[in-house]
C-alpha cells in the first residue's frame, strides 16, 4: 500500500491527534527514512538512496515497524501543539513532549536496529 493511502487510514484512526493527513504522511515518510537507514524497503530493490515519498509502497511487515515510530512522532507533535497553547490558558492532556522524545530515542536504540536491520547472508 502506498504511503499516501496509509496516511489517510492511519490519521483517521488517531483519536486524540491534532495533526492533518499531510502531516501524518510526513511522519510516515520520516519513519520510513529511518527504517531505510537500518534495512531496505522492499520497494527500493536494495537501493538505500531511494527517494521516499507518498507514492512509495510499503509491505505489511515494513508498516508494522514504521507505524510505531510514526505514531510517536504524531504524539510528540500533538503534545508540542498543546504545550504551545498554554499561553491561551489551555491545559495540555496526555504525556509531555519530553516524555515522548525519550520513547522515540528508546525505539530508535532498541527496536529499529532489531526489526529493520538487514544483512545479506554469507556462507563460510
Amino acid at each position: 500500500m502506498q504511503i499516501k493511502d496509509l496516511a489517510v487510514v492511519w490519521q483517521q484512526g488517531l483519536s486524540t491527534s491534532l495533526i492533518d493527513v499531510d502531516t501524518a504522511q510526513k511522519f510516515i515518510v520520516e519513519a520510513a527514512n529511518e527504517y531505510q537507514a537500518w534495512g531496505f524497503l522492499k520497494a527500493s530493490g536494495g537501493d538505500c538512496l531511494m527517494n521516499i515519498d507518498g507514492d512509495t509502497d510499503l509491505t505489511v511487515a515494513e508498516w508494522g515497524v514504521i507505524k510505531p515510530l510514526a505514531s510517536l512522532f504524531a504524539e510528540q507533535e500533538t503534545a508540542l501543539m498543546q504545550e504551545a497553547s498554554r499561553v491561551a490558558s489551555h491545559e495540555p492532556f496526555g504525556r509531555s513532549s519530553s516524555e515522548i522524545a525519550q520513547d522515540i530515542a528508546n525505539f530508535r536504540n532498541e527496536y529499529m536496529r532489531k526489526w529493520a536491520f538487514y544483512s545479506a547472508p554469507e556462507t563460510i
